[in-house]
């Protein structure tokens, strides 16, 4: 493999990885200073679509205030594919939280995660979580 292409995937797999410590602990600051100006998110829960830091960053404080204990976010079958000046990373997530009892609540989630290479280094320009449900729980009379 290229030197080139190993250092950017280990580049990429850094801002995911500082990604996740941030999320886990809560750190604002350090969860926005990973995204560009230009993010658009798609979460799997509140609105439809996330088009600028601010409102997207209040809906994270609103996710963070529901939480009253420790946050689990534990990654699996991560893939990292750098083009050039982007990269594409998704892979599986078991996400919720462990309240206070030790007892948990969480589900499992997929995420596909697009950075754009800047001059501060790599970025999440676009993120996308998702919960895989049955349409025939959402069907009239079920």
């Amino acid at each position: 493999m290229d030197k080139n292409l190993q250092d950017d995937i280990r580049a990429i797999g850094d801002v995911i990885d500082t990604w996740v410590e941030a999320a886990k602990c809560g750190d604002l600051e350090r969860i926005f200073s990973l995204y560009t100006d230009d993010l658009v998110a798609f979460d799997a829960i509140g609105a439809l679509s996330f088009n600028d830091l601010a409102t997207y960053r209040s809906h994270w404080q609103q996710c963070l205030d529901m939480c009253d204990g420790e946050m689990i976010f534990e990654m699996r079958d991560r893939c990292i594919e750098p083009t050039g000046d982007t990269a594409l990373v998704h892979y599986l997530v078991r996400c919720g939280g462990r309240k206070p009892d030790g007892s948990e609540q969480t589900g499992e989630m997929r995420a596909s995660v697009f950075l754009r290479r800047t001059s501060a280094g790599w970025k999440i320009r676009h993120e996308h979580y998702s919960m895989p449900f049955d349409p025939r729980d959402c069907a009239p009379g079920a």
